[in-house]
């Protein structure tokens, strides 16, 4: 096996066979350019359900295989770096690829053990440190074979995507065709030529009439993705193949209401997404002609947004646009507590490296009170004999605590540390003075606390313990 090429294990046993995989590949392709390796090979590895994971949701075992042949596995070669994808069928051809291979992920990624990183917090970390995100593009074939179909559909008109949810699970966020049938009905057809990408799972259905529908684009991630980048604008509601537009590079209006199913409820945008709905955030990462339409999925709201993007965009923009960044306060500390915990994740299953401390820098740069990240940073810094470093980030922790800095934690992160416990820092700070055998400011440090908790006992222990060594250093 090459020494430079990266293996990525996409187990489905704890992933879905879906388009959260692009989100998965774009985090692999961070992690290879940020290690300077030259290829990613992707491997996956079927799941103990008939080849998937054992969960509750909605698609039916045929119904993952074809998301399998039709999205997930030729969407690899959307990917410039991919050399190579192999999907196994036994967890027992697994081995020979993990025994050889020089680099894996996700990070931590074993048979006994395997991991998932379909989230996106991988990518929020990266962006924090400076990353940036590859723009996905599919062969160059692709590229020619819609030009070639779309020659045959228009003439010179902008070309409008319209991508159809119609699924038969989670019907609640499918796209409501009475709405977008008024909208439709309204643009000037000399002006724009409008192409609708059916729902997979609903493919000869034609409930809004009256307008050309694409059935390879359904069935063809890379032919999607290809007619996606051709487009003047993609519009949809929320639903998977928005990654296809999003990571591509492609303008994008997202309509994105709150509140329709559990995965797109206000909590889950601010945890999984660091968006808050409130406030009509927009991702980061992405360009600023990729856009989500916050609020109802009505011919009005369709036409008000529509008629924004068209006034901010009138033509295709040539060159590459700026990235949305990150547009308030809100926003800095979802994306902040999601760093935090997918750093917190990655070190429980592994060592700390570089990239970890370089997270949790690039969460205090950007909130100098982010308690929780100083916190962490102090206790990777004391287990690296750093323990001057961890004094201060501890004194840090002290001064923001008794200054009354409180952090709301919002996820699931293990790692659970809000500012309100004033006593761990100091025990924090001094069991470092002990490491450093400064036992004299151990000692003023284990006192202060015992100032503050009268009944720690084992505090108590510790002053004496330490008040014994200093009789005896003094002695000898």
């Amino acid at each position: 096996m090459s020494h430079d090429v990266l293996y990525c294990f996409y187990d489905l046993s704890v992933s879905p066979p879906s388009y959260d995989f692009f989100v998965f590949m774009q985090t692999a392709e961070l992690h290879r350019k940020r290690y300077d390796l030259a290829e990613i090979h992707f491997v996956f590895v079927p799941g103990p359900k008939e080849g998937f994971r054992d969960d509750s949701f909605a698609r039916t075992i045929p119904q993952r295989y074809a998301l399998m042949r039709n999205v997930v596995i030729p969407a690899c070669w959307l990917l410039p770096s991919c050399n190579g994808v192999s999907w196994l069928q036994g967890q027992d051809e697994i081995s020979p690829i993990l025994e050889n291979a020089n680099h894996i992920f996700p990070r931590g990624y074993t048979l006994q053990r395997p991991v998932n990183d379909y989230l996106r917090a991988g990518q929020t970390s990266a962006y924090l440190r400076g990353e940036t995100l590859t723009r996905l593009q599919e062969p160059a074939e692709y590229t020619q074979m819609v030009s070639t179909f779309l020659a045959n559909k228009m003439k010179s008109q902008k070309l409008i995507t319209v991508t159809i949810r119609d699924a038969p699970y989670d019907n609640q966020r499918n796209t409501n065709f009475l709405e977008w049938s008024i909208f439709l009905q309204k643009l000037d057809p000399t002006e724009y030529k409008v192409i609708i990408v059916p729902d997979t799972f609903s493919l000869w259905s034609r409930k809004i009439q009256g307008f050309d529908y694409c059935e390879m684009a359904s069935v063809n991630i890379l032919f999607r993705t290809a007619l996606y980048r051709q487009a003047y604008l993609n519009m949809f509601v929320a639903q998977g193949p928005c990654s296809a537009a999003f990571h591509s590079g492609s303008p994008i209006l997202m309509f994105g209401p709150v509140n329709t199913d559990v995965a797109s409820t206000k909590k889950w945008r601010q945890k999984m997404d660091s968006l808050e709905p409130d406030e009509h955030n927009q991702y980061a990462m992405f360009k600023v002609n990729q856009r989500i339409a916050w609020g109802l999925e009505t011919a009005e709201n369709i036409e008000e947004e529509f008629s924004r993007f068209v006034s901010d965009f009138p033509e295709s923009p040539i060159q590459r646009l700026e990235e949305h960044g990150i547009q308030s306060k809100r926003q800095s500390q979802l994306m902040c507590e999601a760093a935090l915990e997918y750093t917190v994740e990655k070190i429980r299953f592994h060592q700390v490296i570089q990239e970890d401390i370089d997270t949790l820098r690039a969460i205090i740069k950007l909130d100098e009170k982010f308690i929780g990240a100083k916190h962490l940073l102090g206790m990777i810094a004391s287990n690296m004999g750093q323990y001057e470093t961890a004094v201060q980030l501890f004194d840090n922790c002290i001064e923001l605590s008794n200054g009354g800095c409180r952090r709301e934690i919002i996820g699931r992160v293990r790692f659970q540390s809000d500012g309100s416990n004033t006593i761990e820092y100091h025990l924090l700070k001094a069991e470092v003075l002990e490491r450093a055998d400064n036992l004299e400011m151990a000692l003023q440090e284990y006192l202060k606390i015992r100032e503050i908790d009268r009944e720690n006992y084992g505090v108590l222990e510790k002053v004496l313990e330490l008040d014994e060594k200093l009789k005896m250093s003094r002695k000898g």
